[in-house]
C-alpha cells in the first residue's frame, strides 16, 4: 500500500492497527516498525509492535515453538 504521506507516522501506526485486527501480522510490523522509526519516542507505536511482533512469531513458528510458553520462545536463540 502506498501511503499519500510517506513520512507520516501516525498513518503507519493506523496502517499497523488494521493489519493487525485484520490478522496480517507480518504487515502489520512492517507498518508499525515504519511508524516507531518515524517517530521514536511514541510509546503506544512501540507497544503496538512489540505485541504485533508476538503474535508473527506464535503464528509462523514451527510447531515445536507453538507448544513452549511465551517466554520460553524468547529464550531460544535460533
Amino acid at each position: 500500500m502506498i501511503l499519500a504521506l510517506p513520512d507520516y507516522a501516525r498513518a503507519h501506526f493506523n496502517l499497523g492497527l488494521i493489519h493487525y485486527k485484520e490478522g496480517r501480522y507480518s504487515k502489520a510490523v512492517t507498518s508499525l516498525r515504519t511508524a516507531v522509526t518515524l517517530s521514536p519516542n511514541d510509546a503506544r507505536a512501540q507497544q503496538a509492535l512489540e505485541e504485533a511482533s508476538k503474535w508473527l512469531l506464535q503464528t509462523s513458528a514451527p510447531l515445536y515453538y507453538l507448544s513452549k510458553q511465551p517466554h520460553e520462545i524468547a529464550a531460544i536463540n535460533y
